[in-house]
């Protein structure tokens, strides 16, 4: 439901909302480029552990798994994922995190 400055009330279609990629990294400890992403996706570590990965898709179904590089950026293959929404999540150490990405 909608509200609208004048108090009318209208219901709008239902809707998903993505945020999808962020320049900085954040408590997790990683960052993503390029959102949307199409092939390759690069992935910085910010601090020393290495971090393992798991993406899954929109059905909960892991797609991907793998390890970050400590300290640096790791080139993903993403060319065998079909269009659409993924997570990635990561854990090393007591860093755990999660991001939500594009596939074109």
């Amino acid at each position: 439901v909608i509200t609208a400055p004048s108090g009318c009330l209208a219901e709008s279609d239902i809707y998903t909302l993505v945020n999808s990629g962020t320049g900085e990294a954040t408590s997790s400890g990683f960052r993503m480029w390029p959102v949307p992403a199409n092939g390759t996706l690069f992935v910085t570590v910010e601090g020393g552990a290495t971090l393992t990965y798991d993406i899954i898709d929109a059905a909960g179904r892991t797609t991907k798994r793998g390890a970050l590089r400590a300290n640096g950026t790791s080139l993903l293959d993403i060319s065998s994922l079909v269009p659409g929404t993924y997570t990635m999540r990561t854990s090393g150490g007591e860093r755990t995190g999660q991001r939500t990405f594009v596939v074109r």
